[in-house]
């Protein structure tokens, strides 16, 4: 009796992959302070009080989801490919099961346009799923080996024109085990965090001067200035970590959407910059 082949494939996350989430995230965490420290300086007496002793818990649980998240990101996740469908394990306490009958996979570029850096498998079965994300220029036979088991088991699913790159042969469905290690937050999305850190600012900034909560000119400057640092901040940082991701043994082309949103978080910058323009000719 022959045995069917079963595909086990480990996906590690290294420490560098969290490390930027960690940091961007840290650096939004800080943005809700200065409005949070100048409400309280004007507001004074014993709610302004409360106000200050509150940021410590406040940013003690928000720590905490941070941490958390990274916790159980760092796990492995493992998928097991067989003949009866596809067995996903991890992180934490996520243990699901996938048939062929029935199964639905959308493949799409992940990435630059026109760049094949990797294929996004999803698996879908009523309200659950699951994604793996594989590099096609560094495990080029690993992505492979799961096209030749949806080849073979899944018949009904046929893959576009766009993706000829990989080879959809029912004969690569072997059987074996191997680790590899999970792709890099993508460009647009930290592109995207570089965003968000100046705009959260601008919207704060906004929202202080609608309710009149800061009315003194000295704190009013000192709350646009610490939003403009904490943008600038942002704003690098994020930008370094995009370098870090194009640069590297692969060399990709410049991504339209990531310098669209890069230059969208100097314009809020500028936005920023402008409320501190107010304060001081006011």
């Amino acid at each position: 009796m022959i045995q069917a082949a079963v595909y086990r494939l480990r996906v590690e996350s290294s420490p560098e992959r969290w490390r930027a989430f960690r940091g961007s995230f840290y650096l939004l965490l800080l943005s809700v302070a200065p409005l949070q420290v100048a409400g309280a300086l004007s507001i004074g007496g014993l709610f302004g009080i409360v106000i200050i002793l509150l940021a410590p818990l406040m940013y003690a649980i928000s720590v905490f989801g941070v941490e958390f998240t990274i916790h159980f990101g760092r796990k492995p996740q493992v998928f097991e490919f067989s003949a009866e469908g596809i067995h996903i394990v991890g992180p934490g306490a996520v243990d699901r099961r996938f048939r062929w009958q029935g199964f639905h996979a959308r493949l799409r570029l992940s990435g630059w346009r026109g760049a094949l850096t990797s294929v996004v498998f999803r698996f879908r079965s009523g309200a659950q799923f699951g994604i793996l994300t594989i590099d096609l220029l560094r495990h080029r036979e690993v992505a492979e080996t799961i096209a030749g088991y949806i080849t073979r088991y899944a018949p009904e699913i046929r893959p576009s024109s766009r993706f000829d790159v990989l080879r959809w042969d029912p004969s690569l469905a072997t059987d074996g085990s191997i680790s590899i290690a999970a792709p890099d937050f993508e460009p647009l999305y930290l592109a995207n965090l570089a965003v968000v850190g100046p705009a959260f600012g601008v919207y704060l900034t906004g929202s202080a001067f609608v309710v009149g909560l800061v009315t003194d000119r000295v704190l009013g400057l000192l709350m646009v200035s610490s939003y403009f640092v904490l943008g600038v901040a942002q704003l690098a940082f994020c930008r370094r970590e995009i370098r870090r991701g194009i640069i590297g043994a692969t060399v990709q082309p410049p991504d339209w959407r990531t310098e669209a949103r890069l230059l969208a978080g100097v314009a809020f910058l500028g936005l920023e910059g402008l409320f501190g323009l107010r304060i001081w000719l006011a």
